[in-house]
């Protein structure tokens, strides 16, 4: 981005980043099913990503995308229909039921993960290691400040 750019300009870039990045991997796979999911859906089954290998409970999903479990219930059967999730009764608590990835699911999971850390790596290749330092930093303080923003609505 040119040093003389508005502030203003900088959620542009930002989101014409993201979308590059979203159409990198469109191109890479074609069929991958997230273009089929709301994004409700597909922040479920981000979350349940982020925790892999371990299984959630849907109060635990709930709470982290403030949510009610209803509503979350409700997301959960449409992926587990999809066949990307799969409830499961829980060991320690038959009245719970846990939330994982499906095989499919893990498999788009995989996939996914390895688009993203070679595109990071082919990324990263040619930037002096001082400057990914600054950026992983800054990059950090947005998420901190966006996980507050968050939590106050």
């Amino acid at each position: 981005m040119e040093e003389n750019s508005s502030k203003d300009d900088h959620w542009k870039m930002l989101f014409r980043t993201t979308d590059l990045i979203r159409d990198l991997h469109s191109q890479q796979y074609p069929n991958f099913f997230c273009g089929n999911l709301t994004i409700s859906q597909i922040k479920v089954a981000g979350t349940v990503c982020a925790h892999y290998p371990h299984p959630l409970m849907l109060k635990d999903i709930a709470e982290e995308l403030h949510l009610t479990p209803g509503a979350i219930s409700q997301l959960v059967e449409t992926l587990v229909n999809a066949d990307l999730l799969v409830r499961t009764r829980n060991e320690q608590d038959r009245r719970a039921i846990s939330i994982e990835l499906s095989k499919t699911g893990l498999e788009l999971y995989k996939q996914s993960n390895d688009f993203f850390v070679k595109l990071a790596n082919k990324l990263f290749t040619k930037i002096p290691q001082e400057k990914k330092a600054v950026f992983v930093e800054v990059l950090q303080m947005l998420h901190k400040q966006l996980v507050k923003i968050n939590r106050k609505k």
